[in-house]
């Protein structure tokens, strides 16, 4: 028998990973429409804020390693809706970059945003922001267990 704090559904990080789920299953019909990925469309929502932004800033930003962004880019660039192009200053670096697709996906999005607007006006406003302003105190709050994290797993490591 397990103890009670064990169990699956006592466990935040599970309920985290359920809801994750959840907002991208209602995010699903739309990206499918638009013919793009959840982390497309993350990286995409990053552009059409920035136009520009150097590679390295955009895996921080959506705090993904390079090797995991990689392939999203690639994907994204034979779809015509991303570049990427050395920096002249620096070689070394790499911007990434919307295309016209790119321009074109934000304007296909936006004449479809209003169905999830819809599903999003369902939701209690009042608690749907405190949830929010939850979230970024929690997500805080685990930044700062950081540091204790990479102690307590260098522990285990030997």
């Amino acid at each position: 028998m397990i103890r009670e704090e064990y169990k699956l559904e006592n466990q935040l990080c599970f309920r985290v990973h359920r809801l994750s789920r959840l907002f991208i299953k209602m995010y699903q019909p739309l990206l499918n429409r638009l013919g793009i990925t959840y982390p497309q469309y993350l990286v995409l929502l990053v552009l059409w804020e920035r136009g520009s932004i150097d590679y390295q800033e955009l895996a921080d930003r959506l705090e993904l390693k390079t090797g995991t962004l990689t392939p999203i880019i690639q994907r994204l660039e034979k779809m015509d809706l991303v570049r990427r192009s050395k920096n002249p200053v620096d070689m070394r670096k790499t911007a990434v970059s919307l295309r016209d697709g790119g321009i074109a996906m934000k304007e296909k999005l936006e004449d479809h945003a209003e169905e999830l607007s819809k599903l999003l006006d369902n939701l209690d406003t009042g608690r749907y922001e405190n949830f929010a302003k939850m979230v970024d105190q929690v997500t805080d709050d685990f930044f700062r267990l950081g540091s204790y994290i990479s102690e307590y797993e260098s522990q285990y490591e030997k």
